[in-house]
């Protein structure tokens, strides 16, 4: 079995470290593998993705709302899957933190 270490999950910076950064931000303590580490980190990339085609689109063709919605949307989309992610692997309290913030609740 492949083991398991805690990670911190900063959702503002995309970042996914072996220790808190004490920042002031709010940070998810999970319980994964390298492999949840480096899964969450793609969402987060497939997240920023998302998010620049909506930007890009807004820009290239202002007036468009349909079109811009439906891009936000898929941005919208996949932090619900990072939230997703880090609720599985979450710790107790980050799971009561996701689950205050209702973000999950959205979707269903």
């Amino acid at each position: 079995m492949t083991e398991k270490n805690k990670y911190f999950v900063k959702i503002e910076t995309g970042d996914v470290n072996p220790t808190p950064t004490h920042d002031g931000g709010v940070e998810y303590e999970i319980e994964g593998t390298y492999e949840n580490k480096l899964e969450i980190e793609s969402l987060f990339h497939e997240q920023h993705l998302a998010g620049s085609r909506a930007a890009e689109y807004h820009y290239r063709a202002p007036f468009q709302e349909k079109a811009a919605d439906e891009e936000r949307e898929q941005y919208d989309d996949q932090m619900i899957n990072v939230f997703r992610k880090i609720y599985e692997l979450g710790t107790e309290k980050t799971k009561r933190q996701i689950e205050e913030i209702g973000i999950l609740e959205q979707q269903k």
